[in-house]
């Protein structure tokens, strides 16, 4: 019995079967691009919130830095204010301490002429002998329109200028606008002008100064009891800083029997 072996060889297969690749090999090629996007839009992803990042970290480091700045400026601003206010402070202490060694130096001035001096001889204006000066109308009314011009301003004790003042700061300030100066001290320019003579008010003139005692004060023959002066402004008006209205005003010249009692005026020009 014959048996017919017949050889299939690989070049007989047909060449369409070739063509066909594996199912896994295929499946692959088509996943590869796709990582390669997904790689690619991670890292896009990735980038961006390192900038979002790097924003966030610049917007709170300028935040912190202004924040920064405006507390230091509050604090300068808070120094500043502190040193004026006690540059202010030490400064009204001591105008206080030199208006009280000025007043304790009259009075004791004053003390010392009531213990030396005979009753012909004390400072009242009964026995004042000493002729005030002649009126000079154009200095008098300089002095009037100057004290007006700062109506209004408040009283403060004890001030002396150019916006705010007391009495005798007040005086001192007008009158040193014309060249002439007086102490701050109301008892001081008492003691002064009344050297120059004494007026009444029927001889007062526009720029006088008037002066006023305490009631505790009257009598005593010195100036201790001289406690508010003035300025006459002419027609029985005065200009003075008042601490009963709290500022500079123009008003008619009082004498109180129980308060402020006029004693006299007095022409230093």
């Amino acid at each position: 019995m014959f048996v017919t072996i017949f050889s299939i060889s690989s070049s007989a297969v047909p060449l369409a079967a070739t063509s066909e690749l594996p199912a896994e090999t295929k499946s692959t090629t088509e996943i590869k691009p796709t990582l390669i996007r997904l790689e690619k839009s991670v890292g896009i992803e990735i980038e961006e919130r390192r900038i979002q990042a790097e924003q966030e970290a610049a917007a709170k480091a300028e935040a912190e830095r202004i924040a920064a700045e405006q507390e230091a400026a509050r604090i300068a601003a808070e120094e500043e204010a502190a040193r004026k206010a006690a540059e202010e402070e030490a400064a009204r202490q001591a105008a206080e301490k030199k208006k009280q060694e000025e007043e304790a130096a009259a009075a004791a001035a004053a003390k010392k002429a009531s213990q030396s001096s005979s009753k012909q001889t004390t400072t009242n204006q009964q026995n004042n002998t000493a002729t005030a000066p002649s009126y000079n109308g154009s200095i008098g009314e300089q002095i009037v329109s100057i004290a007006r011009s700062k109506i209004g301003c408040p009283y403060v004790s004890p001030a002396q200028g150019p916006n705010k003042f007391d009495c005798s700061g007040f005086t001192s300030w007008v009158y040193r606008q014309v060249g002439i100066s007086l102490s701050a001290s109301s008892g001081v320019q008492a003691k002064n002008a009344y050297a120059t003579g004494a007026l009444s008010k029927s001889e007062l003139q526009p720029g006088d100064l008037v002066f006023w005692s305490n009631s505790y004060g009257r009598g005593k023959g010195n100036f201790m009891g001289i406690g508010h002066v003035g300025i006459y402004a002419g027609n029985g008006m005065v200009i003075d800083a008042s601490s009963d209205h709290g500022r500079v005003v123009e008003r008619a010249l009082y004498d109180s029997a129980s308060g402020s009692k006029f004693e006299f005026g007095a022409r230093v020009y």
